[in-house]
This record gives C-alpha cells, structure tokens and sequence, in this order.
C-alpha cells in the first residue's frame, strides 16, 4: 500500500489551544495559557517518557514485541545527549525527534526546534524516497512523533516566528553540510531536494505572516515572545 507525506505547514498547535473555543472569556484564555505554560515540563516529562518506551528493545530473544523497536541502534534514552548529538547524522531519522524532545527536557529549548526541523527533513526524505513502504509503519510512526513531539515544540516555538524561522534555516544548513550517514543522500537525492524546498517554503511563509501568527496566538491565548 502506497503512502503520502503530508506537507510541510505552520502547526495549528503554534496557534492555538483546543480549550480557547471562540466565545471564551479573556480571563479563560490567559487561564489555559497559563495552565498551559505550567504544564510545559509535565508534557515533557511524558513525551520522553513514552518515547522512551518506543525506542527500547531491551527483550528477550524470540519475544514478539521486539518488532516494535524503531531499529537496532541503541537507545537514545539512555545515550548521554552530548554522544546522541555527535552521533546523530549516522541514525534513523526518529532518534533526531528523541533528540529534540530530551533537549526541550533539559531546558535547551531552541536547540530542540532546532534539532526537530532537521528530524523532519530528513524522516520526511525518507519517507518519499521510500513509498513502498506500509501506512502502518513508518509513516505511521513519523505521524505519531510529528504529533507528540511536535506539538510541545511548536507551541514553545510559535512564540517567536523571527526565531522559529531561524531554527528551520539552522535545520537546513545543517542537513546540506552533513552527510546521511543512515540513507545516503544519492539514492534519494529528488526527495530530499522536495523535502528541503518544502521547509525553505515554511519558513518563507512564516515570514511573510509574523503579525498574523502573534495575533492568532493572542487571540487564542498564548503567550508571544517579549509578553
């Protein structure tokens, strides 16, 4: 079964919160946003947690769960950070996502969109590289992070676009100076110029509506950089 990679766009978690219905009170908004802001290292806390669990294979021989290991590599969780980072470029494009997730844990906030942008450059190469892949495999697993991880990273970094946009273009200088270390770049060199085009048109578009993303997030209730 074929798949699709849907396409780059700003993240609606950047935006807004499910609670600030329209109709709301302001006083409800800056409640959620506040809510919001403290449960920031909770949601951290959990997402490193259930990544954590995705990435360990630590089972027996022959136990069937073993399959759902996400490789054979070891388990970022249990790298120190400064080994996965050194590392990085020669892993499965989902370590990139443990990566950014322990880094928003450690409180290196901005490396972690950093290091989340890079992630989806290069999952989402592989993805269009590869479409004989299963929906339920890895598509389906770059969904799931692109959910967890990204919605606690892009509603940190919808806060400053200015700076958001910069993490994205650190993303791409990084892809284009490092080699693929997992999936060499030759053999996936249209999917990875589709990838990088559609990150570099992200980043334009994100550009061109700064006033409208921190007015959306005013709106909604979040907070803006300098608030």
């Amino acid at each position: 079964m074929r798949h699709s990679v849907f396409p780059f766009s700003i993240a609606m978690t950047a935006l807004a919160l499910p609670s600030c219905a329209s109709g709301g009170s302001s006083a409800e908004a800056n409640e959620s946003a506040q809510a919001a802001d403290e449960s920031g290292d909770a949601m951290a806390d959990e997402t490193q947690a259930g990544l954590a669990d995705m990435f360990s294979c630590d089972t027996a021989p022959g136990d069937e769960s073993a399959s759902d290991c996400v490789t054979d590599d070891p388990n970022p969780y249990t790298m120190p950070i400064g080994e996965l980072t050194a590392n990085i470029a020669d892993l499965h494009p989902a370590y990139y996502y443990a990566l950014a997730s322990r880094l928003f844990e450690d409180g290196q906030r901005d490396e972690s969109v950093v290091w989340f942008y890079a992630g989806q450059l290069r999952y989402r190469a592989r993805l269009t590289c590869h479409p004989e892949f299963e929906a339920s495999g890895e598509p389906a697993l770059f969904g799931s992070l692109q959910m967890v991880i990204g919605t606690m990273i892009n509603e940190y970094a919808g806060a400053d676009p200015e700076k958001w946009a910069g993490a994205m273009q650190r993303a791409l200088d990084w892809d284009a100076e490092h080699e693929n270390g997992f999936e060499p770049k030759s053999a996936c060199g249209l999917a990875i110029e589709q990838s990088r085009a559609g990150l570099t048109g992200l980043r334009e578009q994100m550009l061109g509506s700064v006033d409208e993303i921190r007015a959306t997030r005013e709106a909604n209730g979040l907070p803006n950089s300098g608030e």
